[in-house]
């Protein structure tokens, strides 16, 4: 049985789940931002560097999962013993898929800059970074000395 029949999960449809989180967040923030009358910029530079950020951290994360996947790693990684995966995206950084929803996030955030956009992403940076420092715990247990030379030489964002 395939990793893939395991979890019953593409890369492409749990990056697509993730961009709609992110996108009604965005979508939340705008009408509330409006509802209160709170001050929202845009301007065209803001919304053309937004859209490049959100096609990044769409291809980020789509990149990341399907190198997951097809070597054999649950997306669910802790729950699957495995190898490390520490090429393709994740050459320069150990969570460009959670990167992805960061970047996903701070470019809705400059297409229509608002407080509220800002609170979600910070509110997100957070948590996934609590995600994070979990999921490392488990992977210096699992891989340990190779893991430990893995963070040693990548960062764990960028």
């Amino acid at each position: 049985m395939s990793v893939r029949n395991q979890v019953n999960a593409s890369p492409l449809g749990l990056t697509v789940a993730w961009l709609v989180i992110v996108l009604g967040l965005f979508l939340v923030s705008v009408k509330l931002s409006a509802a209160f009358g709170l001050a929202v910029v845009q301007t065209l530079p803001l919304v053309a560097a937004g859209s490049a950020l959100v096609v990044l951290g769409f291809s980020l994360r789509y990149l990341a999962l399907r190198r997951l996947l097809t070597s054999n790693r649950n997306v669910q990684w802790s729950h699957v013993p495995g190898t490390l995966v520490v090429d393709g995206v994740f050459r320069h950084s150990r969570n460009p898929a959670y990167l992805g929803i960061l970047l996903t996030g701070l470019g809705a955030l400059l297409i229509e800059a608002n407080l509220l956009m800002l609170v979600f992403l910070v509110a997100m940076f957070a948590a996934l970074n609590r995600q994070v420092s979990r999921e490392e715990a488990t992977l210096a247990k699992q891989f340990g000395e190779s893991y430990s030379s893995y963070k040693k030489e990548t960062r764990r964002w960028l």
